[in-house]
Parts: C-alpha cells; structure tokens; sequence
C-alpha cells in the first residue's frame, strides 16, 4: 500500500504506545484532529481483550497518510514478532472522529486476525464489532447490538 502513494503524499510516523520513539521525517504540522484521536482511541483498546498468539504491540509505530485526492491510508511499521500493513479504501482526511476510529478499529481488527492470529477485541468464543453512529464510535456486541463501550475505553470493560 504505501509504495503506492505519490510522492506528493503527506505521511506521519508516530509511536502507538507512549516510550516507543518518536519516529523522524514528519510535515512540520498535525494530521487531522480526528484521526489523531481515532489513532490513539484504538492503541488504548489494543492493551485489553485480545485473545491467541502474543504479540508485542509496544514498538510499533503508526503510519498515517493523506494522498493528493485527501484520502488516508493507515497501517504500522513491522517490528519484533508482528507484521507490518498499510491500507487505504478512500476514507477521507474530513471524516468524523466517529467514522474515523471505527474505521481504524475495523482495520486493525482485521490484520490482526487474518494475519497475526490474534483475535481482538475478544470476550470469549466472538469478537466485539466497531460501530459509529451520530453519537461516537462504539464497541458492539455482534449476538445482541448492546453497546459494550467507546472506542477508546475498552479497557473499563474487561
């Protein structure tokens, strides 16, 4: 994914989890607001509820791309004993926080469990689906549609 991005493409490098590093060679300002909270609403998540194959999440760093027609791409660097991923499906860089970190926890729920084996966020025999809606970004349970919690506090939900 990323080799495809142009080289007018804006990318930024950041730690998932705080003591990772701060990676050099970012544009001299913030990405969106919102994507930055979706970012770090989802690594709070990734620390709870994540069943089979350990992996070590604390030295990844996020990737974070906005091409010239403003659509993001996410992913993160490989490192250690887990892989690295890069994706992008035309979300744009205006999305809500909402559509925003839904879209984040789907993605790494995702590579997570098509590719490293780990199944998160996870409460026993299903995993728990992201979900947005007018009112935020929510942890779902799939068998009855009760809100578990926000994105971002899974955590508290243990």
């Amino acid at each position: 994914m990323w080799v495809r991005l142009r080289s007018d493409s804006l990318i930024w490098r950041f730690p998932l989890y705080d003591g990772a590093g701060q990676p050099m060679g970012n544009p001299g300002f913030d990405p969106p607001e919102a994507w930055r909270r979706a970012l770090d609403a989802v690594a709070r998540d990734l620390q709870c509820l994540r069943v089979g194959r350990e992996v070590t999440m604390q030295r990844l760093r996020w990737e974070f791309a906005i091409d010239p027609n403003y659509d993001v791409t996410i992913g993160w660097n490989g490192a250690d004993d887990i892989g690295g991923f890069g994706r992008g499906e035309g979300m744009s860089m205006d999305a809500s926080y909402a559509d925003a970190a839904a879209w984040v926890a789907e993605v790494v729920q995702h590579n997570l469990a098509g590719y490293e084996f780990a199944q998160w966020p996870s409460r026993g025999r299903y995993l728990l689906r992201p979900r947005a809606d007018e009112t935020g970004a929510r942890w779902v349970d799939p068998h009855d549609g009760s809100v578990v919690g926000d994105i971002g506090s899974l955590c508290r939900h243990r």
